[in-house]
């Protein structure tokens, strides 16, 4: 009788383990961009990134100072989707005021979007970006 109860406790233990593993995968979910409507795991997260890189890269005004001495920068910004799907800058860091006010003005200009989730409900999430 032995051998058929270890059976059973080692059945029942890797079946919670499979069961754990596939949970965790829908707990978390990126925020949503219309363009990515539909989209999961791996997809969702690079469709999410490239919407965030596309609406900075194609919004962004180079300050003329730096344009006009053709300078170069980094810019790192930390932001977060709020449970409203609402972009709000937590930080950013350049070298440059100028640089630090467009990067801000353009956060202020993304649209609102379906906020990140956290097991169905909706939560915020920080990401960070990383410009040069």
């Amino acid at each position: 009788m032995r051998p058929l109860v270890s059976l059973f406790l080692l059945w029942i233990l890797f079946s919670l383990k499979g069961n754990a593993q596939v949970s965790s995968v829908t707990l978390e979910q990126y925020p949503v961009f219309p363009n990515c409507e539909g989209k999961v795991g791996n997809e969702l997260k690079s469709c999410f990134n490239y919407e965030v890189e596309y609406l900075v890269y194609s919004s962004f005004k180079v300050p003329e100072k730096w344009e006009n001495n053709k300078l170069k920068g980094v810019i790192n910004v930390l932001f977060e989707v709020d449970q409203n799907g609402e972009f709000k800058v937590q930080y950013v860091e350049a070298i440059d005021s100028t640089l630090v006010n467009e990067t801000k003005r353009i956060f202020r200009e993304f649209p609102k979007i379906k906020a990140p989730s956290y097991n169905g409900q909706p939560t915020y999430a920080k990401y960070a970006l990383k410009n040069y």
